[in-house]
């Protein structure tokens, strides 16, 4: 079972980057993403998660992969989470709004999964049997590092496998 030090706290991006020597690593790896979405034969999207804490560059990644793909014609669809479908954001609001009451850390993660749930049925899934690719700011992962690990709630662990 996997524990809180074996999640990178800094987006995928970013640790790419530092692997593969800043800027011709990153690009190395865009040219070949690129290429890879703009694939004619591919039949099923692929769902790409861009993840890490606040500020560490996630939405000018996002902005920056829009642009490219847009000239390339991609069918590429980008989300957040939570959010993406009209419960998920309900959800969000419920969550990240200044009025929300104290809630538990266990209504928290559920909160989460439920958003994810409405998220991955009603827009993630039909998506990718469409042939879309998905780009989405955070993921699964990152209820796994502020809820289990940040906010030190490690009892949520095993239900997080299980969810």
């Amino acid at each position: 079972m996997k524990s809180c030090g074996d999640y990178l706290w800094y987006s995928r991006i970013s640790m790419l980057r530092e692997a593969n020597g800043c800027v011709n690593g990153i690009k190395n790896f865009l040219d070949r993403f690129l290429l890879w979405a703009h694939n004619a034969f591919m039949n099923v999207g692929k769902f790409i998660v861009i993840d890490g804490i606040d500020g560490s560059g996630k939405s000018t990644e996002i902005l920056w992969l829009k642009k490219e793909l847009a000239k390339i014609g991609a069918d590429t669809l980008f989300t957040d989470e939570p959010g993406g479908t009209p419960k998920a954001e309900e959800i969000r609001k419920t969550l990240l709004g200044k009025n929300s009451t104290t809630s538990t850390a266990s209504t928290d993660f559920f909160l989460f999964w439920a958003a994810r749930a409405s998220h991955m049925e009603q827009l993630i899934i039909p998506a990718l049997r469409a042939g879309k690719n998905i780009i989405t700011d955070r993921f699964d992962s990152s209820t796994f590092a502020f809820q289990v690990c940040a906010e030190k709630h490690p009892e949520l662990e095993d239900l997080f496998y299980k969810c």
